[in-house]
């Protein structure tokens, strides 16, 4: 099994001009934070199906022991003790710039779009992939382009995929 490296908890206090009076008292308000028990990832799950409407709770659920095993990290941003915008991550290495972090997904809750959540969050994980010695961040995007090269993110590459089956096996028999 693999070695897994958990980070310690990550706490960040966002911008302090747009804290409310609430934010000051409640810990979870204004702050990212890494989403770890199930309870804290089903609160990430309802602002991820934003941007993935198809993957369900139990599904997510499901997943999130082997996500985790294989180095995949859930963000909050929590306003008023609410998630309102999630990131998910990985790091890993590269043979020239020894660590990058990769984004997989970024998501705001509907009707809480537009309020500089994303940016916010994408800035906490600029700043931590910094932390984590990552020599960049990679995202690869459909729909968000403006978004990320409005945040200091340059075009670089072009980005393909191919879909795997599943079960399929390597030998011939």
């Amino acid at each position: 099994m693999p070695n897994v490296i958990r980070n310690p908890i990550i706490k960040v206090m966002l911008n302090p001009n747009r804290q409310s009076e609430k934010s000051q008292k409640d810990p979870r308000a204004d702050t990212c934070l890494e989403l770890h028990s199930e309870k804290d990832w089903i609160l990430g799950w309802a602002a991820l199906t934003t941007l993935r409407p198809n993957l369900t709770q139990e599904d997510f659920l499901a997943r999130k022991p082997q996500l985790q095993l294989d180095g995949y990290h859930l963000i909050g941003l929590f306003k008023d003790g609410k998630v309102v915008s999630v990131a998910s991550y990985t790091v890993s290495p590269h043979p020239v710039f020894e660590r990058e972090m990769i984004i997989h997904d970024m998501s705001t809750l509907v009707g809480e779009n537009s309020k500089g959540y994303g940016s916010e969050l994408l800035f906490f994980l600029d700043q931590l992939a910094v932390r984590l010695n990552c020599q960049r961040t990679f995202v690869a995007t459909a729909k968000a382009a403006d978004f990320y090269k409005n945040n200091g993110y340059v075009a670089h590459a072009t980005a393909l995929k191919k879909v795997h089956e599943r079960g399929l096996s390597l030998d011939n028999s």
